[in-house]
């Protein structure tokens, strides 16, 4: 038995005991399975199971924060971070993907009847960006000394003056600036923007899920 497959072996011990079933406890097992001779066939190798481990069906979800309470600021040029996850745990390197969405709109109207309905000419925005501890240490009420922000990237427009709340799902990959930035421990924070006298972001409700290769990719 491989060290790995030992390591499954006394995880999967433990998750007989769970009450609550998780896409990670239905890898373990599908790893135990895969990785056991039978009658009928043999053991198949760990790097062949990885590789069906690692389709997006079996991802899990590393991060997530959501809000359902309304959010509307009236300053002019405001950019408010809105929503961000707790310090991410899972290792940065295995996640493969994070989720935005959001309910959402402008003010409902404009000076500018051409653009009505369109996204163009259009002031109220969301991006997304990182947050990190920047140095090491505790301060002396035992508190992380100073968070630093990374580049902010662009994610979403409202559409222009439209009065309903509209459903933005916005998916970005390991392609992406911000998944390339993300490291150990980064929070993930969604903004929501806007600019210019009279113009207002309504956000109904917010959501973020981060998602990543199980941990057990940790110890391939």
């Amino acid at each position: 038995m491989s060290a790995l497959t030992s390591w499954f072996h006394q995880l999967i011990v433990g998750t007989h005991a769970q009450q609550t079933w998780t896409t990670h406890d239905s890898n373990l097992v599908l790893f135990e399975t895969l990785s056991t001779k039978t009658p009928t066939r043999p053991a198949l190798p760990t790097e062949i199971i990885l590789r069906i481990l690692s389709h997006p069906s079996r991802w899990v979800l590393a991060s997530s924060a959501a809000r359902d309470s309304p959010y509307v600021n009236h300053a002019v040029d405001a950019e408010t971070p809105i929503l961000e996850t707790p310090p991410l745990c899972h290792p940065a390197s295995l996640v493969r993907k994070i989720v935005f969405t959001f309910r959402s709109k402008d003010q409902g109207w404009s000076s500018f009847n051409e653009d009505y309905g369109s996204y163009r000419n259009s002031w109220t925005w969301f991006d997304a960006s990182l947050r990190r501890l920047s140095g090491s240490g505790l301060s002396n009420a035992g508190l992380p000394i100073v968070e630093e922000e990374t580049t902010r990237h662009f994610l979403q427009a409202n559409r222009h003056a439209f009065r309903e709340y509209q459903k933005y799902r916005k998916e970005i990959d390991r392609d992406h600036a911000l998944l390339k930035e993300l490291g150990d421990g980064d929070k993930v924070v969604l903004w929501a923007c806007q600019r210019f006298p009279q113009w207002t972001n309504h956000v109904e409700s917010a959501e973020i899920e981060v998602w990543a290769l199980d941990a057990l990719f940790a110890h391939e």
